[in-house]
């Protein structure tokens, strides 16, 4: 677990509000508080984390804690905000910027196949991008033309016909032949018996608040889609 030690500025846009802030380890982080919903933090870890499993590319995050010094600099009505529990925070990608429609053709199409395949796992329907705007949740670094995928914090919400209908890759799901499927049903796999111990890296906190929203058991049901190969949800149509 990381301490803030500066909070910097609250982010222009998002609904989440999350704020810039510097850390005791030297790095900034995007810091998502409690006025986000616990349940949405449990969203973005456990997503999250199953994302880099699968080596994914989700940026570097961690859990965060803001002292009792620092808060009280804050006016009273933010204090509530941001609680005194732990918070999400998410390391800042250098360099990076929100993906533009014209920087898409850029992605590597097994990429865009990958992306799209592990939001309808998770039911991730927010991310979305068309030529007149959307809301991508993506960042993209002309240096290295790198991709990052942020924001996952309405995971295990959306049905796969509604993760796929408007998602930003939709074509990319021509790219899933038996071959690429087949593979990634077992990565997936393989990666849902983590699943426990990811559960167990979250704050008590954060599951105590959402007893009877979501749970262990909830989120392994949903993820438990990709045991079954017959299911419409894995076609290439």
């Amino acid at each position: 677990m990381i301490t803030i030690v500066e909070i910097i500025q609250e982010a222009r846009q998002g609904m989440t509000r999350p704020y810039l802030c510097r850390a005791d380890d030297g790095h900034e982080y995007w810091v998502k508080r409690v006025n986000a919903g616990r349940k949405a933090l449990i969203a973005e870890w456990l997503a999250g984390r199953l994302g880099q499993m699968l080596g994914l590319p989700v940026p570097a995050f961690t859990l965060a804690e803001v002292p009792g010094a620092l808060l009280r600099l804050l006016p009273p009505e933010q204090r509530l905000e941001w609680g005194e529990e732990p918070l999400f925070a998410s390391r800042v990608v250098p360099n990076a910027v929100e993906i533009r429609f014209t920087d898409l053709a850029q992605v590597p199409r097994h990429q865009q196949a990958e992306i799209l395949l592990f939001d309808t796992w998770i039911g991730n329907s927010d991310r979305t991008l068309g030529p007149l705007g959307g809301n991508p949740n993506l960042l993209w670094c002309d240096h290295g033309r790198s991709l990052h995928m942020i924001d996952h914090n309405l995971a295990f919400e959306s049905a796969p016909s509604e993760v796929r209908a408007d998602h930003v890759f939709a074509e990319a799901n021509r790219e899933w032949d038996v071959i690429f499927f087949s593979g990634w049903a077992q990565r997936m796999a393989g990666t849902l018996d983590h699943l426990g111990s990811l559960w167990d890296e979250l704050p008590e906190q954060w599951i105590e608040e959402c007893a009877g929203r979501i749970s262990l058991e909830q989120v392994r049901n949903r993820l438990q889609l990709i045991t079954d190969l017959r299911n419409p949800a894995w076609t290439c149509s």
